[in-house]
């Protein structure tokens, strides 16, 4: 029984048939050049075929849409301009002000550590010393 195998070093060709039956294309006898210009073509091919089942799909989903009395972007939750047309989030208030020192190191007067966020080294280690946090807040005079 003869084996149908082929050995490592033996290529079979690739047939590249298209939608008419007709036209094929043999590769195994093309030049590299010729073969990376017929991969350029067909990757235009695709994106051209690719951008016509986008328009058709747009279309149709149109058409649907307008049958039951909507727009598209109504459908799809988003606006004209392609946003989702869900609320972003507003700055706060007091963005952009720049906040005043809170608690000042009696030790160095030029460290000072705000109310909020990350505490200083200095403070931390104050507080972990048992500094009540209360002794350090800068009083301002009236």
């Amino acid at each position: 029984m003869a084996s149908s195998r082929k050995s490592k070093g033996e290529q079979s060709p690739v047939i590249i048939q298209s939608e008419q039956p007709s036209t094929m294309v043999d590769t195994s006898n093309m030049t590299y050049d010729q073969l990376v210009a017929l991969q350029a073509k067909i990757r235009q091919d695709i994106e051209a075929q690719k951008m016509k089942m986008l328009i058709a799909l747009r279309a149709e989903f149109h058409e649907k849409a307008s049958a039951h009395g909507f727009t598209l972007e109504e459908v799809l939750g988003t606006s004209s301009d392609g946003s989702t047309g869900t609320r972003t989030r507003s700055k706060r208030s007091d963005a952009g002000i720049k906040q005043e020192p809170y608690y000042q190191n009696p030790a160095d007067p030029t460290q000072t550590a705000f109310r909020k966020g990350k505490k200083p080294a200095w403070l931390q280690a104050l507080i972990d010393q048992g500094v009540d946090i209360e002794t350090l807040k800068i009083v301002i005079p009236f």
